[in-house]
């Protein structure tokens, strides 16, 4: 069925603004709080109204490319009102926001498409709406992050050589990128891989390239390019202030500076950058003066912080181990 020029302009508008309630939505939803009763009906009525909406766009559209996922978006918002109404089973209800989240994902992948197959009658009338990630608080995953860079610096300060650092990390990134080029072309391998690591995914990783393999190519061109201290800075950096700044982001976090960042998000990155880069230069660090070595620390901490925040369509696990190393660099280097 060809689409006028309003249909397409109406049909992007509405599938957006869907997408962005079943965000808000599925962020609430990531943390039930079952003993409040308050809360348990406020979500039953957002899940059935919302469900009620995800059933009119679907029962409306013409658009095969989104019918599925609408209706399986549909089932799922009843069933989570439905576990709350009834035993309000807490590993079911986990189970939802997960299915809820993947299909979020779905959505905005979706749409993208219908985006780029309308984009001649969408044209400069379309708002460039963009549709953030989902990004759930996750303990498991914050873990792994700091224990693989802790690790992989230990391992370059007391194992490994530059030449073996150079040669592992190297094997390592290529490996990726093969893997990542894998999972493109093939849907089981791509299954495959993820399984493993689907308590540390986020749900926008099972289709792109994930932050893993970004950081994988960012390690290796910081040991191959920069200093050893350098490198260790950047790593340990993005390890320790990234995790924190997540959490404390999304715990106290009410006053937001840019998109979803906020301002006790990005204040925990810095101080939290500064305190890492204060005890590795300590520990491991070239000899310097003092106020030579405050100010190298200091513009760090700040670089990796403005990186973190300015981070949309880069990957922060690539930009910011790179970004903070190569300021390091140049402070050992001139």
């Amino acid at each position: 069925m060809q689409l006028t020029w309003t249909q397409t302009l109406e049909i992007n508008e509405i599938l957006h603004q869907l997408a962005k309630e079943t965000y808000e939505l599925t962020t609430r939803l990531q943390k039930p709080k079952l003993k409040d009763v308050r809360w348990r009906k406020a979500m039953i009525d957002s899940c059935q109204n919302l469900a009620q909406k995800v059933r009119a766009v679907s029962d409306s559209t013409s658009i095969d490319v989104v019918i599925p996922t609408l209706e399986r978006l549909y089932e799922s918002l009843n069933e989570y009102a439905r576990t709350l109404v009834s035993d309000a089973n807490i590993r079911r209800l986990k189970e939802l926001t997960g299915t809820m989240s993947d299909l979020y994902e779905e959505l905005r992948r979706r749409i993208r498409s219908f985006r780029r197959s309308h984009k001649d009658e969408l044209g400069p009338a379309a708002k460039p709406i963009e549709l953030r990630p989902l990004k759930p608080t996750n303990y498991r995953r914050n873990l792994f992050h700091v224990g693989m860079g802790l690790f992989g610096v230990l391992m370059y300060e007391l194992v490994l050589n530059y030449q073996w650092a150079v040669g592992i990390t190297g094997i390592l990134a290529g490996s990726v990128v093969l893997l990542e080029l894998a999972r493109r072309i093939h849907p089981k391998v791509n299954w495959a891989l993820t399984l493993p690591f689907k308590h540390i995914i986020r749900p926008w990783e099972r289709n792109r390239p994930n932050s893993a393999s970004w950081y994988s190519v960012a390690v290796f061109l910081a040991v191959l390019l920069m200093p050893q201290f350098a490198a260790e800075l950047g790593v340990l950096i993005l390890a320790f202030a990234d995790p924190a700044a997540t959490l404390m982001g999304k715990r106290f976090g009410r006053k937001k500076i840019y998109q979803a960042k906020s301002f006790v998000g990005s204040a925990t990155f810095l101080v939290t950058a500064l305190l890492t880069g204060a005890i590795l230069f300590a520990l491991a660090g070239p000899e310097m003066p003092p106020v030579r070595a405050a100010a190298m620390i200091g513009t760090v901490a700040l670089t990796a912080t403005a990186t973190e925040l300015a981070c949309d369509r880069l990957d922060d696990n690539f930009a910011i181990p790179l970004l903070a190393a190569g300021v390091a660099t140049l402070w050992l280097t001139y």
